[in-house]
């Protein structure tokens, strides 16, 4: 498993405006095309077919892109295709919402007409799918499972003493089968993301139909009530900058800092001008294979011996003093060009105002270099507590781990996404950012560095 980028074999779809789905539609749809806001699974299922394209070549592909409006707004793996009347097909696949492609320009644009194209692009391939077991294999389980639950018994309740009912010590009777495989049901729909999610095989079946209506006869068609059958750990991404980006002004106060920072540079840079070089040594201009030219006709022929003498005194190492001098001489490194003192006093002259110069602009880049550290003290801060808060509201409805991860796209892959989203944005509108903290960024750098 790798996520090098390596040439990879793709289809791209090439998807239209959100329509009404032809009726009927092979996969049970009912709208398809492109609609901002979609679930990476719907987006997915709204584009993988149907379609008219050359079998050998979405065999031979590793990943579906879906595209709208020139842009990548989906990916999904092709594990098989599913065959349609009239030669059309539809992508069995996994979509990857994490895929680096989503949000990058179609790599396979062209004039043509024909949304289908293929082609090789070099991006993260496929990841390589677990070897499944046979369909024959789980459904025998399937079947054990269930037979073993329609054998299990429970104590029969009898009226106690107090008027309670009790379990009989000795008696008992069938457990309830139905409640079993309903309960069975409406985890595993929960596990994979939703019913819909679970369903996507065939969902316009008469099997997919009772057991929709079974299920949503159990939990009702709020998700959240289906969230808390789950079983399997929740993972949730989060993309810390893109949710300050787009919620409070904190970006707004870090950018207007960096903006304040950058005009005392210039103001510093005005008040401290660059040293005039030609009073204090002598001006040459490198070449390739060949001395070093003085800019001055008043300057004395080149030496490197004097060169050496003076970038020795200006506190150059040995080591240093011949990677310049390799550079000069061969033209990368980009030296361009050398000093020679006019005298040991103005050559240490030269080197002591440079360095007063250098070191106040210096001081003031890295007042922005502590304001970068403080920005991501706050951010990470930030994001702690949201993803406590995250984890808080789930608890409230599931009981299965719940795991918050950062720096990516935000999403739940494998989780229902609206609920998610709900939590996502209930904790975002409960936490404080750190444009809430008291005073500006440059404001709060100084109690910061004290603290540290």
């Amino acid at each position: 498993m790798t996520s090098t980028p390596a040439p990879t074999p793709v289809v791209r779809i090439k998807l239209g405006e959100d329509r009404p789905a032809p009726s009927p539609d092979a996969l049970g749809r009912t709208r398809i095309g492109f609609l901002p806001g979609l679930a990476p699974v719907d987006l997915w299922e709204r584009g993988r077919g149907v379609w008219k394209a050359s079998l050998p070549n979405v065999a031979a592909a590793e990943l579906a892109l879906l595209v709208a409006n020139g842009v990548v707004v989906a990916v999904g793996t092709i594990d098989g295709v599913f065959f349609v009347s009239g030669g059309r097909i539809a992508i069995n696949g996994e979509p990857d919402p994490l895929h680096p492609l989503i949000g990058q320009p179609d790599p396979l644009a062209n004039g043509s007409q024909n949304p289908i194209a293929y082609g090789i692009v070099n991006t993260v391939p496929a990841v390589p799918a677990a070897v499944q077991r046979s369909y024959e294999a789980v459904l025998t389980d399937a079947i054990d499972v269930l037979t073993e639950a329609a054998r299990l018994r429970r104590p029969r309740l009898q009226p106690s003493s107090t008027g309670r009912w009790e379990p009989h010590p000795d008696d008992s009777e069938p457990s309830d089968w139905a409640e079993f495989v309903t309960l069975a049901l409406a985890g595993a729909a929960a596990n994979v993301g939703g019913i819909e999610t679970a369903l996507r095989g065939r969902p316009g079946s008469w099997e997919a139909a009772g057991v929709r209506s079974l299920l949503e006869s159990t939990v009702g068609t709020d998700e959240g009530e289906l969230m808390r059958h789950r079983t399997a750990p929740v993972h949730i991404t989060l993309n810390i900058d893109e949710i300050l980006t787009e919620h409070g002004d904190t970006w707004q106060q870090y950018d207007a800092a960096a903006d304040e920072i950058g005009h005392r540079l210039d103001e510093a840079a005005v008040a401290n001008p660059e040293i005039p070089a030609e009073e204090y040594v002598w001006v040459y201009d490198t070449q390739v294979g060949a001395d070093p030219t003085p800019r001055s006709p008043e300057a004395p022929a080149w030496s490197w011996d004097a060169w050496q003498n003076f970038a020795t005194r200006s506190g150059a190492t040995p080591a240093q003093i011949e990677n310049i001098k390799a550079g000069a001489q061969d033209g990368t490194g980009g030296i361009n060009v050398l000093y020679v003192a006019k005298s040991d006093v103005a050559g240490d002259d030269f080197v002591r105002l440079s360095d007063e110069r250098d070191a106040h602009l210096e001081a003031i880049v890295a007042v922005q270099d502590e304001l970068d550290k403080q920005r991501d003290r706050e951010f990470a801060s930030y994001a702690e507590a949201l993803s406590a808060r995250i984890v808080e509201l789930a608890r409230e409805t599931v009981t299965a781990e719940v795991h918050v991860h950062l720096d990516g796209e935000s999403s739940s892959a494998g989780a229902n996404e609206p609920v998610v989203h709900e939590w996502i944005r209930s904790a975002v509108e409960a936490i404080s950012t750190p444009a809430d903290l008291p005073g500006t960024p440059l404001e709060r750098l100084p109690l910061q560095q004290a603290s540290a």
